[in-house]
């Protein structure tokens, strides 16, 4: 009898060791978790694999080992959503999530944990979750690497289809109204006066104006998309570069009956590629001006701000834009051009432009406008050499 008992003992002690040995080699981490007290009551070696931690360590964590381990914004998204899930689970019903959860070396490895209801209170309140958590981070990675490329294909696709829209409207069409005026004079001008002749002259000028800024903007795009602009950038003072840049639309301003004026610190510089902001005003200057009625005014502002940037404005009393506009002005995939308040043709390319070559400088773009009262573009570089960036 005594020895049937032994070897009982012995058979279950084999057993259990085999259990054992079974639960520790599956190279996921098993897991019994108190929802209640907030703390691991069962964990196998997977976790020591996974994250780092020995069962020891885990155990010491105590009601701790959530906070101390799973990424805060998983951890709020715990808290909010899965959390009461387990109110209304049923006893054999699965709950799936998937979170960040820090390994010992500080990195973070993302989780998918399949858990079901283990143990529950008198009332029937869940009390213990058993829940098998695979290591995902190498999927999650190669997910995210597919979305990234995805998302850049979506977009050299809106560039594309952006460069043909632009190719086959906006530049076949001033061309043809170009070749127009020229076949009007090589087949009419015995029969045009002066006056005549001269207002078709001025017609042409504005279409090839139109037509020498549209190319330019084709050209930078094309250089940046290339990754082949130069960046180059140095201290200057802003009054004198920006002024002076804009010398050639003073009279498109004057003409226009545009008052456009400076608010800037003769003494004021900045940290930039010339080149660049010279294209930058060049836009915002041109967009203001095509956005304001005769009559009209255009400020244009700068000053040093608080954390070593200057920030320069380019405020019109224009048109200005609804806030559909407004969230749509900066998206290459989305058609935001309009005419001018004299029937300027625009590409909002321009734009694009400008926020790219404002972010390779370190700075930002934005925009304030009113519909009816007018628009704000806002945008920052660095003031000096220890912005650079």
């Amino acid at each position: 009898m005594e020895d049937q008992v032994t070897t009982t003992i012995e058979l279950v002690q084999e057993k259990n060791r085999f259990t054992q040995t079974l639960i520790n080699i599956i190279p996921s981490i098993l897991y019994i978790y108190d929802i209640v007290e907030h703390k691991n009551i069962f964990s196998n070696e997977g976790v020591e694999r996974i994250l780092g931690y020995s069962i020891e360590e885990v155990k010491t964590l105590g009601n701790q080992i959530m906070p101390f381990l799973m990424h805060p914004d998983d951890l709020t998204l715990y808290t909010e959503k899965i959390l009461p899930l387990y109110a209304r689970a049923q006893s054999d019903e699965k709950i799936v999530h998937q979170y960040r959860m820090k390994h010992k070396n500080g990195s973070w490895r993302w989780i998918e944990s399949t858990e079901i209801i283990y143990e529950r209170q008198v009332d029937g309140t869940p009390q213990q979750v058993f829940g098998i958590g695979l290591d995902i981070t190498d999927r999650r990675q190669t997910e995210d690497e597919l979305k990234r490329k995805n998302e850049e294909l979506y977009l050299l696709n809106a560039e594309k289809d952006k460069f043909l829209a632009i190719i086959s409207h906006d530049l076949r069409s001033p061309f043809r109204t170009f070749l127009g005026f020229t076949r009007m004079i090589v087949e009419d001008l015995p029969y045009l006066n002066k006056g005549e002749i001269q207002e078709i002259a001025l017609k042409m000028r504005k279409y090839a104006t139109n037509l020498s800024n549209l190319l330019e903007n084709l050209l930078e795009w094309s250089r940046l998309q290339r990754g082949i602009t130069l960046f180059s950038p140095e201290s200057f003072f802003v009054m004198p570069m920006i002024s002076g840049s804009l010398a050639l639309y003073l009279e498109a301003f004057k003409n226009k009956k545009i008052d456009i004026s400076y608010d800037i610190s003769e003494d004021l510089m900045v940290y930039a590629d010339e080149n660049m902001l010279e294209s930058i005003t060049h836009n915002l200057a041109s967009n203001a001006l095509k956005f304001t009625s005769e009559g009209g005014k255009v400020v244009i502002h700068a000053k040093s701000t608080s954390n070593n940037l200057v920030e320069i404005s380019i405020k019109d009393t224009g048109i200005g834009m609804n806030k559909e506009m407004l969230k749509n002005l900066f998206k290459l995939d989305i058609d935001s051009r309009r005419k001018g308040t004299n029937i300027e043709p625009g590409t909002g390319l321009g734009l694009i432009i400008c926020k790219d070559l404002i972010e390779q400088q370190g700075g930002k773009i934005w925009v304030e406008s009113t519909e009816g009262k007018g628009t704000t573009f806002f945008f920052t570089l660095p003031a000096n050499l220890e912005t650079e960036g």
